[in-house]
């Protein structure tokens, strides 16, 4: 439910020409009800459907290769959408696992992992996670941003449909309750109120 509501959100800024370019867990908040609010613009900008951007910002793990290439060498094309998709990868691996996909102490080697694509799934925390949420992470860490899924695809993913039921359910169930307690909460200060009129 989390990366559907992310990818949503993604789309939807996409569709407005808006790249993020600073997409990680940390700005990405949850309010009350359990939705995701995408925070800290701060990098962002509005793009023309040709335009190439070439500014290196953004959080060094969650940085697309092309991003990086920008600093590395000369000459290279500039870069659009697909970097906040490449974020949405990274963010996707971290949370099923709990590392970052290219984590390393020494940041060059770091760097050097994001420009090959060099991660796995062989430890042991993606043992009991299916095939589905790792080829959708796959589809998303792609060196090549034209070949990496947009937002609209990603949310077409398989992924999507083999939980969706299941998880839409509990979700809801959850998201029910956490209305029902603000709710109690707020009819209790209410009764307090009038106590003491």
């Amino acid at each position: 439910i989390f990366m559907r509501q992310l990818l949503e959100s993604v789309d939807y800024f996409h569709n407005k020409n808006i790249v993020h370019r600073d997409l990680k867990p940390e700005n990405i908040l949850l309010d009350d009800f359990l939705n995701i609010k995408v925070s800290d613009f701060g990098f962002a900008t509005i793009v023309k459907s040709d335009q190439e951007l070439t500014e290196l910002c953004g959080t060094p793990g969650y940085l697309a290769p092309e991003v990086l290439a920008q600093s590395m060498y000369e000459n290279v094309p500039g870069y659009g959408r697909e970097v906040d998709m490449w974020a949405c990868g990274v963010i996707m691996y971290t949370l099923l696992c709990g590392a970052p996909p290219f984590w390393n102490r020494r940041q060059m080697m770091m760097l050097r992992s994001i420009m090959a694509a060099d991660y796995t799934f062989n430890s042991p925390e993606w043992d009991d996670i299916t095939e589905a949420p790792k080829n959708l992470i796959r589809r998303l860490l792609v060196i090549n941003p034209t070949e990496r899924l947009t937002a609209t695809q990603a949310l077409a993913h398989p992924f999507f449909h083999s939980q969706e039921q299941e998880d839409y359910q509990e979700y809801e169930r959850t998201r029910r309750i956490s209305q029902m307690f603000a709710l109690i909460e707020e009819l209790s200060k209410f009764r307090a109120r009038r106590k003491f009129r």
